[in-house]
């Protein structure tokens, strides 16, 4: 198992605090509050900071987090152009490759969330009929 360094120093550093503090409580002596904030509250401080660093500044998002993003920005699109998207339109909304925009598309035409169907240019484009415009409504017109 990989041991987080960040965790640890947090963990460990409160723990000392708490035990200098319990100490301090029983002798009344304040050289156990002096030793507790060197040994505990400084190094739980700096685990508490680099925690904070890791999650605010540049740690990659997790792979489901991110495919959660480009789908959300996939049904977007297909919302903005009546129910119909392209990989290349997909990929360019969603700041991913089209590699990525294509294996998201074709995961959520397999499990029949939209189809796949070929424009009379020729191209490929996936319709979601969900977001296709109802013909009842005057707005999407």
């Amino acid at each position: 198992m990989r041991k987080d360094k960040a965790i640890e120093e947090l963990v460990s550093g409160v723990s000392l605090t708490a035990v200098f503090g319990a100490v301090y409580l029983f002798t009344g002596s304040a050289i156990w509050l002096l030793i507790g904030v060197f040994a505990g509250v400084m190094p739980a401080v700096n685990g508490a900071g680099k925690l904070l660093a890791r999650r605010y500044n540049g740690q990659p998002p997790r792979a489901a987090d991110e495919r959660a993003r480009i789908e959300r920005q996939i049904l977007l699109t297909a919302k903005e152009h009546a129910g119909r998207v392209t990989p290349t339109r997909a990929a360019v909304n969603a700041s991913c490759s089209i590699e990525a925009a294509q294996k998201i598309l074709d995961d959520l035409a397999q499990k029949g969330f939209c189809s796949i169907e070929i424009n009379s240019g020729g191209r490929i484009e996936y319709q979601f009929p969900d977001l296709l415009p109802d013909p009842g409504d005057r707005r999407s017109s």
